[in-house]
């Protein structure tokens, strides 16, 4: 069990998924993009946990760190770092949020 543990937090956490992280980065700035648009996003039901947790401007902030951090350890070729294993995990943990207060 304890090897099947290892490989799956390996293949998350230490796998050089370029094209993820690409994909990602680019949905963080759409995202930052919609939500810093004129108008209220957060009023609709879909948004009423994440507009609970935070306002919206704080959140198009946080998409656009997200972004940012995403495309810089793509450019730097950082992939193993212990920053770039400790921002895929609060990454993760981030979009888990982001998804599932939208259930």
């Amino acid at each position: 069990m304890t090897i099947i543990y290892t490989r799956i937090l390996g293949l998350i956490f230490l796998s050089e998924l370029h094209g993820l992280r690409f994909i990602l980065g680019l949905s963080e700035f759409i995202w930052a993009f919609t939500l810093a648009l004129p108008g209220d996003t957060f009023d609709r039901p879909a948004y009423a946990v994440m507009a609970a947790f935070m306002p919206e401007w704080i959140w198009a902030w946080l998409f656009i760190f997200m972004g940012i951090c995403q495309w810089l350890i793509i450019y730097l070729q950082d992939y193993h770092s212990k920053f770039a294993i400790v921002f895929a995990g609060c990454n993760s943990v981030f979009w888990w949020f982001v998804v599932l207060s939208m259930v």
